[in-house]
């Protein structure tokens, strides 16, 4: 009986809450790596001249459940000169958006994005209001495509 409980979920008062952030940063870019002979992909967000975007989820822990951590970060970059945006099909790849899920039971490379919609428009010089439904484009195996979507205000990251 012991087993059971364990397995079937935690006590509110041990689990940190499911959060969401929607952040974006100025001078900005995104770059792609890929190492053939490991078949090892990863990204970075480092100094640019454009803005990046992350929408990062991460799902409800609980300190009595083991190997339940799961996240993943949804990273795009547009022109820094942008007041408005819109992406869609094959202008996606122009966001150079990639998907990186993170937790026990996962790949830990990215996925592309490979259809869907992303819009945006400015509301101000610290915030942008962004809508996303996109589906990602399995590089292994091992990995599944993922539906992304949300309707958030990003901010400036401090």
């Amino acid at each position: 009986m012991t087993v059971v409980a364990a397995l079937s979920g935690c006590k509110k008062d041990n689990c940190t809450p499911e959060q969401n952030i929607a952040v974006f940063g100025k001078d900005r870019a995104i770059t792609t790596y890929y190492y053939q002979a490991d078949d090892y992909r990863f990204y970075s967000v480092h100094s640019g001249e454009n803005l990046v975007f992350r929408y990062s989820h991460t799902r409800a822990e609980c300190e009595d459940v083991l190997d339940d951590e799961y996240g993943f970060n949804f990273d795009f970059e547009i022109d820094k000169a942008a007041d408005k945006f819109r992406f869609e099909g094959s202008e996606l790849a122009l966001t150079k958006g990639v998907v990186l899920e993170f937790g026990a039971w996962v790949s830990n490379q990215y996925q592309n994005i490979g259809s869907g919609l992303i819009e945006g428009s400015k509301i101000s010089a610290n915030q942008w209001r962004v809508k996303a439904d996109v589906t990602t484009t399995p590089l292994r195996p091992d990995q599944q495509p993922k539906r992304i979507t949300f309707d958030r205000v990003f901010t400036l990251e401090q």
